[in-house]
């Protein structure tokens, strides 16, 4: 029983952070019938966490120093909406505020977490929220220019009732009052799930709000970042996530809550001249309950500025001072260093090739043959195999594929694994890769049937070691899934093999098999391996790894 004392804490904030994330409505009877407050007509009142606990607030105001940041005011920052960062979010409001504590309004972006909108873009008429510090209202004046804009005709739904559930707002707005008690607020909804043609809708709305928005606005974005996976993979999608903002790249693909929100964000920061990212800080829920296996979701917290305001010895000193204070920043030298993050499957016919990213068949109405097989592999909403640069499932021998993110170039050349063709490439990977080269170079060996399967006799030992002279990863594997990929990378100077089994058989319904990542991040290389048993034919979801070499 000694333990309880340690454990119930721990149940009671998982609980908490549960039913934010469900939905649940944790403020009590938040709507109330018409009516008007301060001489504005309300017909919804949005609640708050811990509603009424001044005492609580108070605490949560209290209980945390101010983040460093650059001593500028931000065009727009990102924080996240899960209530278990509280103290963070206090953090981030509070270092904001001692640099402009009365911004001429804030505008606050979300996803539709409900899907409740009859647009894809939602906005409040009649809501106001309550918070320990009185009511926060919307700015009605800016909602009215915003619906005048022709890009916004017909784009907009004007809806109240169910802001009262949509934590991603009413997360933040006890601390916006607090610390900025004089400004109003316009919180827009943007759908998730979105297609090319509303991604351009949510650009055209972040080109009308950096039209109309005062120099002083600031634009939020409430966003979470990767969701159901386990620490290790959330890292992993973290790195990409990270590096795709700070080299403010397309958000398309990456495995955050909104990439919607996320565009937006990055158009208006274009329109706006501050395309500078900076990272503030980040967590993730192993941060606050330690361990290997529990569901993580991860925030970042950014903030954007016009490049000229900040200068290079501006950075560094925040970045000093940041670490000081226990933040974690980014410090990566994109120019000269790999950052890229890669997951290597195992033998067998999926049709998928290399892909570059991976987006959740949510009714399962794909007629692709991959998305079909790896519908259940893929997890949650997709997002196991979301968020990642490339997945390399089944190249063509004799193709060759390349791209170019984050400041590093991908190349990986697949070929029929002959003899004759293996003896060539091992003469020519010998060379070894040009010095100072920011590039990452893949090779795959599409291995014939009647090759063996131990990786010291196909290729030997001796080959696999000129291979990686000049390739960071060999793969050798099987469309016809007879026998198991291995994969194999420098590891403390050495060449390390991991086996990867069987991803998809046509023959046999129990395979087991495993997946590789590699995880270049500021130039190191970080290896994820997670393995997998499956009586279907197909690998299970990330709930049925194992993570045991």
């Amino acid at each position: 029983m000694k333990n309880w004392k340690i454990l119930f804490p721990l149940i009671l904030i998982c609980a908490l952070a549960s039913c934010v994330s469900s939905g649940a409505d944790l403020s009590g009877e938040n709507l109330k019938s018409s009516g008007k407050i301060s001489g504005r007509k309300i017909t919804t009142q949005a609640g708050y966490l811990y509603e009424g606990d001044i005492s609580m607030w108070n605490h949560i105001f209290s209980n945390s120093n101010a983040f460093v940041i650059p001593q500028q005011m931000p065009a727009s920052i990102v924080i996240p909406h899960h209530n278990i960062t509280e103290k963070q979010i206090n953090s981030f409001y509070k270092a904001i505020s001692k640099i402009n504590n009365h911004p001429s309004v804030i505008v606050i972006l979300c996803t539709d977490h409900f899907e409740q909108g009859k647009k894809n873009i939602v906005a409040p008429k009649n809501t106001c929220w309550k918070t320990p510090d009185g009511p926060l209202f919307v700015d009605e004046d800016l909602l009215s220019l915003l619906l005048q804009q022709p890009e916004m005709k017909n784009k907009i739904s004007l809806q109240d009732k169910f802001w009262v559930q949509e934590h991603g707002i009413f997360i933040h707005t006890p601390f916006l009052k607090h610390y900025f008690p004089q400004t109003k607020i316009l919180p827009i909804l943007l759908k998730g799930f979105s297609v090319d043609e509303e991604y351009e809708d949510y650009k055209k709305l972040a080109a009308c709000l950096a039209r109309l928005l005062p120099e002083d606005a600031l634009l939020i974005g409430s966003i979470d970042f990767s969701h159901y996976q386990i620490p290790a993979w959330t890292s992993l999608h973290d790195s990409v996530t990270e590096h795709t903002i700070q080299n403010m790249e397309n958000p398309r693909h990456i495995e955050i809550d909104s990439r919607e929100c996320m565009t937006a964000i990055f158009e208006y920061n274009k329109f706006r001249g501050s395309d500078k990212g900076i990272m503030i800080h980040k967590t993730s829920t192993a941060d606050f309950i330690p361990g290997d296996k529990i569901v993580s979701t991860s925030h970042q917290y950014w903030a954007f500025y016009n490049p000229e305001q900040i200068s290079l010895k501006d950075e560094e000193a925040f970045k000093s001072l940041a670490e000081k204070n226990g933040q974690k920043v980014n410090r990566i030298d994109y120019a000269h260093s790999l950052n890229q993050t890669i997951l290597l499957t195992g033998s067998g016919k999926v049709n998928e090739g290399i892909r570059t990213y991976w987006e959740w068949d949510r009714y399962k109405s794909s007629s692709d043959p991959g998305e079909i097989l790896l519908h259940d592999m893929a997890g949650s909403e997709a997002r196991f195999l979301t968020g990642f640069d490339a997945i390399v499932f089944d190249p063509e021998s004799d193709s060759f594929f390349s791209q170019t993110k984050h400041g590093t170039t991908l190349e990986i050349s697949t070929m029929e694994c002959s003899e004759e063709k293996l003896d060539l490439c091992v003469a020519q990977a010998g060379k070894g890769k040009a010095s100072g080269e920011n590039k990452i170079r893949g090779l795959v060996l599409n291995a014939l049937p009647d090759q063996k399967n131990p990786p010291d006799e196909f290729p030997s030992a001796g080959q696999i070691k000129k291979l990686l002279a000049g390739y960071d990863f060999v793969l050798c594997r099987a469309d016809y899934a007879g026998r198991d990929t291995f994969a194999w990378v420098m590891e403390e100077g050495k060449p390390k093999s991991y086996n990867l089994g069987i991803l998809y058989s046509e023959d046999k319904m129990e395979i087991k098999g495993a997946v590789l990542a590699l995880d270049w991040f500021d130039g190191k290389l970080k290896t994820v391996y997670l393995t997998y048993e499956s009586e279907n034919g197909v690998v299970p979801a990330i709930e049925q790894y194992s993570g045991e070499p």
